[in-house]
C-alpha cells in the first residue's frame, strides 16, 4: 500500500485529535509537526510519536518529504497558512471553518488549481459512514422528496475573551464555529445554493455572536439551524421527507447511528457503525485516497459545497449585524 506522508500544522487540541486518527487510517504516515516554537513542536512530537518537529511553518513547508499537511491553526490563520503550503507544493486538508469568509476561500481554491494540488475543508462529519448512509437513503428515495432539514448544535464553554471562540481577532463566534457544522448539514441534503437566507443572532459580551438561528429557503423545502454558546440544547438533527424521516439519535456532528422511519414514525431501518478511532480517520482516509488517485478535490466535501457554506455564513453575518470578520488571513 502506498503511504502518504503528512505534516500537522500547529499543536493545539484539534491537532492532537487528528494525530490520534492515524492508527486507524492505513496508508497514512504522520511524519512531521510544525509549531511557532521549537519547544512546542518537540513536545507534541514526543507525545504523539512524530519523527520530525519544526519550530516554524516555513521550515516544514520546505521539507520535500512531506506530501500533505493538515492545517490546525486558529481560523484567522487558515488562509495564510494554507496558501504557504500550497505555494510549497503540498496538498492541503484545512480545518473548519475553512476560512473567515468566502473571498478568502475563493482565493485559496484558485491557488490550489494553479498549483495542481488537492485542497479540502476538514469537515469530518461529511466523511462519516453514518452520514454517507443517510445521504444514500435520500438518493434512493427512501423518504421521498426532502421537505425540511433541521440541525441544532449548542455548546457551553467557559467565556474567556482570549480564547479563539470568543475573540474577534481569532475569528470567534458561534456562526464560524458550530454554525459551520449545522449549515454544512443542511446543505448536504438541500444543496448549497438556497433561494433565501434569513438569520438572526445575539451578540455576547466579547464582541462575537453567541447564539444564532438560520433559515434557508429552497423550492419546496427549507433548512433550519439553531447554534450557540450560551443556550443549553442538544446536538440533534433530522431530515424530513414526504414519506418518512431520517433521525440521528446522538450528535449529528459525530454520528455513529442513524434511523430511517416511515411517515407514521415506525422504524424501518437502523444503520450503526462505531468509529475505528475517533472519527477523524475517515476524512484522513478520504484525503489520502483522493490525492493518490490524482484528484484535486473530494466528492464527499466538494470545494463548491464549502464555498456555498461560506457564502451562506457571510449572508448570516451581514443580517446579524456582525459585518466582515475582524480576523482576516492574507494570501
Amino acid at each position: 500500500m502506498q503511504t502518504l506522508r503528512w505534516g500537522i500544522v500547529s499543536t493545539g487540541n484539534i491537532a492532537g485529535v487528528f494525530a490520534s486518527a492515524f492508527a486507524a487510517a492505513p496508508g497514512n504516515a504522520l511524519a512531521a509537526v510544525a509549531s511557532r516554537t521549537q519547544e512546542k513542536a518537540e513536545r507534541f512530537a514526543q507525545e504523539h510519536g512524530v519523527p520530525r518537529a519544526y519550530g516554524s511553518y516555513e521550515a516544514m513547508a520546505a521539507d520535500p518529504s512531506i506530501d500533505a499537511v493538515y492545517i490546525a491553526t486558529p481560523m484567522s490563520r487558515h488562509a495564510a497558512d494554507a496558501a504557504l503550503f500550497l505555494q510549497a507544493g503540498k496538498h492541503v486538508l484545512c480545518e473548519k471553518a475553512v476560512t473567515c469568509d468566502a473571498a478568502e476561500l475563493e482565493a485559496l481554491l484558485r491557488l490550489a488549481r494553479e498549483k495542481g494540488r488537492f485542497f479540502m475543508e476538514a469537515m469530518w462529519m461529511r466523511c462519516l459512514p453514518v452520514f454517507r448512509q443517510a445521504q444514500a437513503w435520500v438518493r434512493a428515495g427512501r423518504i421521498g422528496r426532502v421537505e425540511a432539514v433541521k440541525a441544532e448544535l449548542s455548546i457551553m464553554p467557559r467565556v474567556d475573551p482570549a480564547h479563539r471562540l470568543f475573540s474577534p481577532a481569532l475569528g470567534g463566534g458561534a456562526l464560524l464555529d458550530v454554525g459551520t457544522y449545522a449549515v454544512h448539514f443542511l446543505c448536504a441534503f438541500l444543496g448549497s445554493c438556497p433561494q433565501q437566507v434569513i438569520a438572526a443572532g445575539r451578540p455576547g459580551p466579547t464582541g462575537v455572536d453567541f447564539d444564532d438561528v438560520i433559515l434557508l429557503r429552497y423550492p419546496g423545502a427549507f433548512g433550519f439551524a439553531s447554534v450557540g454558546f450560551s443556550a443549553p440544547g442538544g446536538n440533534g438533527a433530522a431530515v424530513l421527507g414526504e414519506r418518512g424521516r431520517i433521525l440521528f439519535p446522538g450528535s449529528f456532528l459525530s454520528a455513529q447511528e442513524a434511523v430511517l422511519v416511515d411517515a407514521a414514525g415506525a422504524e424501518v431501518e437502523r444503520f450503526h457503525e462505531p468509529f475505528r478511532a475517533n472519527g477523524y480517520e475517515y476524512e484522513l482516509s478520504e484525503a489520502r485516497d483522493c490525492i493518490l488517485a490524482g484528484k484535486r478535490e473530494s466528492a464527499l466535501v466538494p470545494a463548491e459545497a464549502s464555498l456555498g457554506v461560506m457564502r451562506i455564513l457571510d449572508a448570516c453575518r451581514a443580517q446579524c449585524g456582525l459585518g466582515e470578520p475582524k480576523a482576516r488571513g492574507h494570501i
